[in-house]
């Protein structure tokens, strides 16, 4: 181990004096060395997780300890040098930050297409209703056991339920059944075969085919889903008209534990109408209800007289913590000709 010299012996070694001293014949210790330098600060803390998350702070590195010095007297012990105390130890994480609001950029799209979101203050729902489409702002929304019918513009934006905590009660239903593309219209419309049957709309999953006439093809976003159902083919008979779009965004919590449904509508000899899309947007979504965005089952007392079935919907859960544990249907059904096609259900964080 090497030696630390004190000063003195150094002066003394570059000026060529002697290195010792008399008093009485004993030796002389030397003066106390000066202090070790100090540990270097600890690292800092790695920044917590979740959005707005903070840095941990660092922690100061210990004082030095004292070093000790040479003796200057004969037969003098020379002392060593103190180390420097340890480090400092590193910071703390920084916690996990808040989520920011995850439904602010919802209303921006909505009021700069110029669309009010009119705020509906707190409401629990305990009679059966009628609901206009639009977007509706609530401190907290509550669908007691009883059935809701609310409207969609199909060209337009999603109907939008906005607030802080949205819960649909066991015995709910909030339904935009067939509230889509009427017959005939949209992007996945079905087509007619002799004048007669129509086939299937599609949507999430392709329409169904009736005879030479085609199904209605796919569109939309699986991960966003915003556009409604499109309408079946016309037959002698109407076509089903599509499921419609609903948009549910909450600031804290979802619940689902009774039905939320955006089916296409059935027909006879024209085809079904395809499944909306419903798009659930909050840090926790939970629950143990039904999820619904099936196509429309087209129908006929006999069954080579019927149109063709329509392609199933779109589902999207975006949240922090999908704790949801009820079924999802998007669902193209089966009836005569074969099955329509089935469409999707998508889970993934919040965007």
């Amino acid at each position: 181990m090497l030696r630390l010299l004190g000063w003195g012996s150094l002066a003394c070694f570059a000026l060529g004096c002697s290195s010792t001293s008399v008093n009485d014949g004993h030796a002389t210790a030397g003066a106390a060395g000066s202090a070790g330098s100090a540990g270097s600060a600890g690292s800092a803390g790695s920044a917590g997780s979740g959005n707005g998350g903070s840095a941990g702070s660092s922690s100061s590195g210990g004082s030095g300890a004292s070093a000790g010095t040479g003796g200057s007297g004969v037969g003098g012990a020379s002392g060593s040098a103190g180390a420097g105390a340890a480090a400092g130890a590193a910071g703390t994480a920084g916690s996990g930050g808040q989520p920011g609001d995850p439904c602010a950029e919802i209303l921006s799209e909505y009021a700069a297409a110029g669309v009010n979101c009119e705020d509906l203050g707190s409401q629990s729902v305990a009679a059966n209703a009628i609901w206009g489409g639009g977007c509706s702002r609530y401190s907290s929304l509550v669908v007691q056991p009883v059935t809701v019918v609310a409207d969609s513009d199909p060209a337009g934006k999603p109907t939008a339920l906005i607030a802080d905590t949205i819960e649909i009660q066991a015995g709910a239903t909030l339904s935009l059944d067939g509230k889509g593309f009427a017959q005939g219209l949209g992007p996945g419309h079905g087509a007619t075969f002799e004048n007669t049957y129509g086939s299937g709309a599609g949507h999430g999953g392709k329409g169904l085919d009736r005879g030479t006439a085609p199904g209605g093809g796919t569109y939309g976003v699986a991960a966003w889903p915003v556009s409604a159902g499109s309408g079946g083919g016309i037959g002698v008979g109407d076509g089903g008209s599509g499921g419609g779009a609903l948009l549910l965004c909450a600031r804290q919590s979802i619940t689902v534990d009774g039905l939320i449904s955006v089916d296409g509508a059935g027909s006879g000899q024209g085809g079904g109408g395809a499944g909306g899309s419903l798009l659930l947007v909050s840090p926790r979504i939970q629950g143990a209800g039904s999820l619904s965005a099936r196509g429309g089952l087209a129908t006929w007392s006999v069954c080579g007289g019927a149109g063709a079935s329509g392609g199933g919907g779109r589902i999207a859960l975006r949240a922090l913590d999908n704790l949801f544990t009820g079924t999802i249907d998007v669902s193209g059904p089966t009836l005569c000709y074969g099955t329509a096609g089935t469409g999707t259900s998508y889970s993934g964080p919040l965007p």
